[in-house]
């Protein structure tokens, strides 16, 4: 218990300090984002990994992550994965080792200072009740990624619960359609149990991650293309299954 509580202590801690330090940060990157947007995103991208590192060791996990080996450092991609919990994104923003932008929910964009983080690394906020807003914001991810941008999403639209697999939606998979950019396709299990199992109280477990080789959606026939997510989620789903128990 007072292990527990000093773990907590330190998460504020490391959260109070690292938001004091990024306010100047920030402001620095809006003004070079006027000049140089790759400069701004790389810097918003290098902070996001150092919160995602610094989290991730208070919090205790103990990471299994494979397949990294499949990403080219040159190359950019749409990340499909499944999606458990928060702690999701630092994860994939720790091991795809890319700056990547994220398909958010509309909601994050009322929350200060993440937004403008947010902006900064090119993220796309999404409202799924709102169809002409939805087509809106896939248009502006296809024009990104066909930019270099590395772009994440959840096919899933929300976290799974329990042991449930929510399945994939098709519409996700248009960004790489239309933009031609490859698909990573990403399984990750653990997070949930470090964080929402608990009653958001953090505790120590394993979380698994690993990255499938990239895919060319262009390159399959057009049946295969209408079923796509299907095709993906399923393979994402027989990886989640083979993973270990994430319990310490």
């Amino acid at each position: 218990m007072k292990g527990d509580f000093m773990r907590r202590i330190l998460i504020l801690l490391f959260f109070f300090i690292s938001f004091t330090l990024s306010l100047p940060l920030l402001l620095i990157g809006m003004l070079i984002g006027k000049f140089n947007r790759y400069l701004s995103r790389s810097i918003a991208g290098y902070y996001t990994r150092y919160l995602a590192w610094g989290l991730m060791a208070l919090a205790g996990v103990h990471f299994v992550a494979t397949g990294m080996e499949n990403l080219d450092p040159k190359d950019h991609y749409l990340f499909v994965s499944n999606h458990r919990g928060l702690l999701d994104t630092p994860t994939l923003a720790l091991y795809a080792n890319k700056t990547l932008s994220f398909v958010s929910k509309k909601e994050m964009a009322k929350v200060p200072i993440l937004k403008q983080w947010m902006d900064m690394l090119g993220c796309l906020f999404l409202d799924r009740k709102d169809n002409r807003s939805a087509v809106k914001t896939i248009l502006k991810g296809i024009e990104n990624l066909k930019s270099g941008d590395n772009l994440a999403i959840y096919p899933q639209g929300t976290r799974s619960r329990q042991d449930e697999f929510l399945p994939f939606k098709q519409g996700s998979f248009k960004l790489a359609l239309k933009s031609g950019v490859k698909v990573v396709p990403v399984a990750i299990k653990g997070t949930d149990v470090v964080l929402e199992d608990n009653g958001f109280n953090v505790k120590p477990a394993k979380v698994y991650v690993h990255f499938f080789e990239p895919i060319d959606l262009n390159t399959w026939d057009e049946d295969s293309k209408k079923h796509c997510a299907t095709i993906i989620g399923d393979q994402i789903k027989a990886k989640y299954q083979l993973f270990g128990d994430c319990t310490l």
